[in-house]
């Protein structure tokens, strides 16, 4: 069953919050690609990273969407 943006873009960050601690190096950036549904995920992912303070907000400096429903 597929879940809610929300619950999605929650994951999401929670996933990349992961990532970036467990990366072996520091990370200098991150750049995010959204396919349609998957852009909204990703500025569901935003929300909650702003929320809880994610450190991977802070390295990612480029978004790019296709075909996302704004």
């Amino acid at each position: 069953d597929a879940l809610p943006i929300s619950q999605n873009g929650r994951a999401f960050a929670k996933q990349l919050e992961e990532l970036v601690q467990a990366w072996p190096v520091p990370v200098e950036e991150i750049c995010i690609v959204g396919y349609s549904m998957g852009g909204l995920v990703a500025r569901s992912a935003f929300h909650y990273a702003a929320q809880t303070q994610c450190t991977w907000l802070g390295h990612t400096h480029k978004l790019i969407f296709m075909g996302t429903p704004h």
